[in-house]
């Protein structure tokens, strides 16, 4: 059966993530289900790279391709190599247990005393001076800013990563790259359903309303159903239906 471009993109990942060692971009076609030009496969991989799916390295002939986390040190049961000086024995040991398959793991269950034994604002697992130094890095301002104010020193970032996440989930195929392009420059990506451009252009809106309220917004009805309308304009079959609770059935199910 012909797969289609998402399929396409997701069989490349999948590939690269079972080759830590990297592989070209012949060694790529070589190894796909499906025959594939490979000015289309390059122009794929440049744009997965950017994306940051997977990671590029070297020029024309000693071009590469790796997966995301990269370098991946290969774990298969044996020790850790001593030149992995960066880090701690304790951490190297759990990595080398991270990286055997499961079946070669010791079975291991809950333990419930750890879970009865907390105390919500009471119980402390990492060491105070470990959280003081979380909390610092952490940090993204040394005064406090109102919630509006901080909003607006992320919303670009929060503009474009919501939005790209969020209707993803709802399975849109929009890339980062072309939710940046959509949302910053109006520019909406060619072979796009028209219904994922407007998902895309409905968070945007949503969050706005979000930052520009962000003083005095509350998690009550009249904010969830202002949300509700925003991010359903324009994509329900009843216009009535945005912003209001369902008053029909809604079956959920598993995608083929």
């Amino acid at each position: 059966m012909r797969q289609n471009r998402n399929e396409q993109i997701t069989e490349i990942v999948n590939l690269l993530g079972r080759n830590s060692r990297g592989l070209s971009r012949g060694q790529i076609m070589e190894n796909l289900s499906f025959s594939i030009n490979i000015k289309t496969l390059q122009r794929i991989l440049s744009l997965l790279a950017k994306e940051e799916r997977i990671r590029k390295t070297g020029d024309r002939k000693a071009t590469k391709y790796y997966p995301i986390p990269f370098p991946q040190p290969e774990f298969k049961g044996q020790k850790i190599q001593e030149e992995s000086k960066a880090f701690s024995l304790e951490s190297r040991k759990a990595l080398e247990f991270l990286g055997l398959p499961l079946h070669a793991r010791e079975k291991a269950s809950y333990k419930r005393e750890f879970i009865e034994g907390y105390t919500p604002n009471e119980t402390v697992y990492v060491p105070k001076e470990r959280r003081d130094a979380l909390l610092k890095a952490g940090k993204r301002f040394d005064h406090v800013l109102a919630a509006g104010t901080y909003a607006r020193q992320i919303y670009r970032r929060l503009l474009i990563d919501l939005s790209y996440n969020s209707s993803r989930l709802e399975g849109n195929t929009y890339s980062r790259l072309d939710t940046r392009k959509l949302v910053q420059e109006g520019m909406s990506a060619e072979g796009k359903a028209d219904e994922e451009t407007v998902m895309i252009m409905n968070h945007k809106e949503a969050i706005l309303f979000l930052v520009d309220n962000a003083q005095d917004i509350e998690p009550n009805l009249f904010t969830v159903f202002n949300l509700h309308n925003l991010l359903a304009q324009d994509l329900l079959a009843n216009p009535e239906a945005c912003g209001n609770i369902r008053k029909m059935e809604i079956d959920i199910g598993l995608r083929g």
